[in-house]
């Protein structure tokens, strides 16, 4: 049932996600591209819209990947989404470390978005290690934070929408979000390996 629960916690997350990031795609003059003299550049477009369309991806098929009666009966499909996740968080983490020098916020904000970025191919790629290993128990570990950091988009944008409800200064609150909803994810990520060791139990 916890499990069960946390599936349906995740997949409600990609569905706030997706509602969140839908202003993005209505062009450089919507939402926060308009803010940012970097979005006049045709190479900064694709590869922000790379980073974001491989999170919102990886968001979405993540979960699948936890749930071992799927895994079971559909080994090839969990294989393929499984590619697709990775594919959609490589892109997207390359690009991060693209565009994080470009984020408002100063030194404090682009700091913190380029170490998330490095922290999530990090965890990523330790997960892909671990399963070309076939040890598949530490794959699912690596897994579990790699998807932490993916979820972490969502309470990033979540703080991000506090100015806009209140008096508050975005700059503050963006720099805040740099850092904050990541490093509490791979918290979260750490307990819930101790706590729920099936979820990690990907054979």
């Amino acid at each position: 049932m916890k499990k069960i629960s946390l599936i349906a916690f995740l997949y409600f997350g990609a569905l706030t996600m997706l509602i969140l990031s839908i202003h993005y795609y209505q062009g450089p003059d919507s939402g926060i591209l308009k803010s940012k003299a970097a979005a006049s550049s045709n190479l900064y477009l694709a590869i922000f819209y790379t980073h974001i369309t491989g999170g919102l991806l990886g968001i979405a098929v993540g979960p699948w990947q936890f749930i071992k009666r799927f895994r079971r009966r559909f080994p090839m499909v969990h294989r393929t989404m499984g590619m697709v996740y990775l594919l959609a968080i490589f892109s997207s983490g390359l690009a991060g470390l693209y565009i994080a020098p470009f984020a408002m916020g100063g030194r404090t904000a682009q700091l913190g978005f380029f170490l998330l970025a490095l922290a999530w191919l990090a965890t990523t790629t330790q997960s892909v290690r671990h399963l070309l290993a076939g040890r598949y128990k530490m794959h699912g570990q690596w897994m579990v934070r790699s998807y932490a950091l993916t979820f972490a988009a969502i309470p990033q944008r979540l703080l991000l929408l506090i100015p806009l409800f209140s008096s508050i200064d975005f700059i503050p609150i963006y720099r805040l979000s740099a850092w904050l909803p990541w490093i509490l994810q791979l918290i979260i990520a750490e307990a819930i390996i101790r706590s729920s060791p099936s979820i990690t139990d990907l054979d």
